[in-house]
């Protein structure tokens, strides 16, 4: 069946809608790992997390039904250790970075933005066209002069939506408990609204809930893509005052979580002891990866990590060549060396150990500089 088509001058005669403006914003898509081992996007690679993932597989009764959403938080709550009424679901952090930029973001038009940082902190705010100030943590060897940089940006704006993460992404650099103490003090002095993206702190050992869980100025956003192997089931959390969960309550993203991620959720959450185990040994195959590539590679360097990744600053060879190598040996990584800070650098997702040994097995197959520049 054919439409009739009108002529772009009789559109704009006739339909004058006002379309926002998003400039060249365009979507983002993942690159699919075709064969081998995808340490791109830091994924939990377990043995045994696929086989708790098995063990709590949603039935058929939470697909083909609606979900009680209301229900379902009062027991992750409960597991979490964090009343509900501070609880806020959504589809993955995504769709919880998307409505905090919107409502508290937009609220004052400006965010400060620890850089660098996850992209979709930058998309939103672009997409809502927010005046950002970059803050720059300057890795990786002047940490404290990056840290006291932040404060020196908070002392000097006016009130703002402040977003960090800790171990921040992509750099794995971890502040430290009284590092975040005087942050979120500083905030509160400053009229800020600080916002800590924790999606990486099951690596470091970290507990943000402790840590800031009183200030009534603080927002946690908790993704399990990472932790939990949830990347699929796309769900997140974020902590925060009770005020400030009702006001993102308005926006309903809770409608759009599915019976199958809540149920395992809340499955997978009762499960601590197993849970902490796997992160244990992801964080000793992140230690054990980086002493055996320092001898490998010696001119290499390692950079201290609190996530289940590290960056390495590949010295003497092109870092997009060492992607494309490792590429047609099936270990998919990825090309930091644009970030700031981390000239010179590819990032590593950490598997369990055995994966990680055949991964360096790959880095060993790598050929010099020459023989990479000569094809």
């Amino acid at each position: 069946m054919e439409f009739p088509r009108q002529s772009q001058a009789a559109e704009c005669d006739i339909w004058r809608f006002p379309l926002p403006e998003v400039g060249d914003l365009a979507r983002h898509n993942r690159l699919p790992a075709n064969h081998g081992i995808n340490l791109r996007s830091c994924e939990l690679h377990h043995p045994r997390m696929t086989e708790l993932l098995r063990e709590v597989a949603p039935d058929t009764a939470h697909t083909q039904f609606y979900p009680f959403a209301s229900l379902a938080i009062g027991g992750i709550g409960r597991r979490l250790g964090v009343p509900s009424e501070r609880l806020t679901l959504a589809a993955g952090s995504d769709a919880l970075i998307a409505a905090i930029v919107d409502a508290f973001g937009s609220a004052t038009g400006r965010m400060i933005l620890q850089v660098p940082n996850y992209f979709g902190w930058a998309h939103y705010a672009a997409l809502r066209k927010l005046d950002v100030t970059h803050a720059s943590i300057r890795v990786p060897d002047a940490m404290a002069m990056g840290f006291q940089a932040l404060l020196d940006t908070l002392r000097s704006k006016p009130p703002s939506l402040v977003v960090i993460s800790n171990p921040n992404s992509p750099t794995g650099h971890l502040m430290s408990g009284s590092e975040l103490i005087e942050l979120a003090e500083s905030c509160g002095r400053h009229h800020h609204l600080l916002v800590v993206d924790e999606c990486f702190a099951a690596f470091a050992e970290t507990d943000h809930v402790e840590l800031l869980g009183s200030y009534d100025h603080v927002f946690l956003v908790r993704s399990f893509s990472k932790s939990l192997g949830l990347a699929g089931a796309r769900i997140a959390v974020g902590m925060s005052p009770p005020r400030l969960a009702r006001l993102l309550g308005a926006y309903r993203m809770d409608g759009a979580v599915s019976g199958a991620s809540l149920h395992m959720l809340e499955a997978l959450l009762g499960r601590p002891e197993e849970l902490k185990s796997i992160w244990k040994d992801i964080i000793l195959a992140r230690e054990k990866f980086g002493a055996a590539l320092a001898l490998q590679r010696p001119g290499w360097r390692v950079l201290p990590s609190a996530g289940n990744y590290v960056n390495v600053a590949v010295r003497g060879y092109e870092p997009a060549e060492v992607v494309k190598h490792l590429d047609t040996r099936g270990v998919y990584i990825r090309d930091t060396s644009r970030e700031v800070g981390l000239a010179g650098c590819v990032r590593f997702g950490i598997a369990h150990w055995p994966l990680m040994q055949g991964v360096l097995d790959a880095i060993a197959a790598v050929p010099p500089p020459a023989a990479q520049t000569s094809d």
